[in-house]
């Protein structure tokens, strides 16, 4: 299992240490969660067995 780092959270949910910065580890983490929302719109109900999953 690989989690990249920018992704990786204290254990009070607080951002902590990432080399290309807190503002750059929140930018990449708000991208992810809007870019994962429009694929659950524009995705249909019945996903594809084999398509990856974006976690």
């Amino acid at each position: 299992i690989v989690i990249p780092c920018h992704r990786v959270v204290g254990s009070n949910g607080a951002l902590t240490g990432y080399a290309g910065g807190l503002q750059r580890k929140r930018w990449l983490l708000e991208h992810e969660r809007q870019y994962s929302a429009r694929l659950s719109v524009d995705r249909p109900t019945a996903a594809r067995q084999d398509a990856p999953v974006l976690l």
